[in-house]
C-alpha cells in the first residue's frame, strides 16, 4: 500500500488519503473504559480525507479519522488501486 507521511515533529507522523468512492464504514466510539465500541454502518463520500489512524478490529479492517471521528473500513478499500494519497503540501 502506497502510504504519504508528513511528519509533525522528530516522534510524529500522519497518512492522509483522498478516497477515491464512497466508501463503507462502521463508526466506532469510545466508551467510559476507553475502548472503542463499534456503532452506525455508514458510507463516507467520495473525496473525503481520511488519517489513518490505527489497527482494524481484525486483519481485514483498518481504523480511519474523518471530521473528528473515528471509523472501520475494510484494508482491501484502502489498497493503492482505491486510494489516491494526499500530497504533503495539502495534508496540514
Amino acid at each position: 500500500m502506497r502510504t504519504n507521511q508528513v511528519s509533525f515533529g522528530a516522534d510524529f507522523s500522519r497518512t492522509f488519503y483522498f478516497l477515491p468512492k464512497n466508501t463503507s464504514a462502521i463508526q466506532a466510539f469510545p466508551d467510559g473504559e476507553g475502548r472503542l465500541r463499534m456503532g452506525t454502518l455508514t458510507q463516507l463520500p467520495m473525496g473525503a480525507k481520511v488519517e489513518m489512524s490505527g489497527d482494524g478490529f481484525d486483519r481485514r479492517t483498518a481504523r480511519i479519522t474523518w471530521e473528528g471521528a473515528c471509523y472501520f473500513i475494510f484494508r482491501d478499500d484502502i489498497q493503492e488501486d482505491y486510494l489516491y494519497c494526499v500530497n504533503a503540501a495539502h495534508a496540514g
